[in-house]
């Protein structure tokens, strides 16, 4: 069981991070919806709404 968790950590930090262009540890809140399709996920437009407060004024997710 922990490995599993373990590499399904990796995978979704990867998955982020291939979105992180300028290694900031922040990926563009439009590049979310593919970030979580790549691990396998069909985010619901209100799941945005939930998470704004993690979005910061340039449109930045924190993603670390």
């Amino acid at each position: 069981m922990c490995v599993c968790v373990c590499l399904l950590c990796i995978a979704a930090r990867d998955a982020f991070k291939s979105f992180d262009k300028k290694s900031e540890d922040k990926i563009r809140v439009g590049d979310i919806e593919a970030a979580m399709k790549r691990l396998g996920h069909n985010i619901k437009p209100d799941w945005l709404e939930k998470i704004e407060h993690m979005i910061d004024a340039e449109g930045l997710l924190a993603v670390a």
